[in-house]
Formats: structure tokens, C-alpha cells, sequence
């Protein structure tokens, strides 16, 4: 939904989330991006999606990714690392 953000349902609860505003350049990819980072999460840890928290916490930091993705040209040459990530979020 880009700059409107995006929402996670479940059998027990729905979780809307705004994305981070930043200056984008290329949304392409951002998608991906923001799926990217919801399967690696749901990887480490599963049991997120039981918890309407931890659930937000995932889908707010994909979001972040996304945004972050759509600062610079391109698709995958645009995705952040982890520490880039972890210095946007600070």
C-alpha cells in the first residue's frame, strides 16, 4: 500500500501500521522488499503472528525496510543492509 502503510491479519487480530516518511526516489521493488523482511522474521520467530505486539513490531520494522528500499534507484542494489536498517531506526 505504500505510503499508506500496511496492514497483517490473523485469525485473532488485524494490525494496521504507517510507514516511515522519508524522500522517495524509486518505489520499485519495495514490495519485495517489505515481504523480504516479513518472511525473514516469520522465519526467526513464528510465534510473532500469535501476538498483536510483536506482530505490529515485525510489520513496522518491513515497513521501515520498504521506505528505506525507496531512497535509491533500483531494485535489489536499493535494499538496505542490516546495519543501514539498524541506523534508520536508531
Amino acid at each position: 500500500r505504500g505510503a499508506r502503510g500496511a496492514s497483517a491479519h490473523t485469525a485473532g487480530f488485524s494490525v494496521d501500521v504507517a510507514p516511515p516518511r522519508v524522500r522517495s526516489l524509486d518505489a520499485t521493488g519495495a514490495g519485495d522488499a517489505l515481504t523480504g523482511a516479513l518472511l525473514a522474521a516469520t522465519l526467526r520467530a513464528p510465534a510473532t503472528w500469535d501476538d498483536p505486539g510483536s506482530a505490529r513490531a515485525v510489520l513496522e520494522r518491513a515497513c521501515a525496510y520498504a521506505a528505506l528500499s525507496t531512497t535509491r534507484r533500483g531494485a535489489i542494489p536499493s535494499y538496505p543492509t542490516a546495519d543501514e536498517l539498524a541506523a534508520f531506526l536508531g
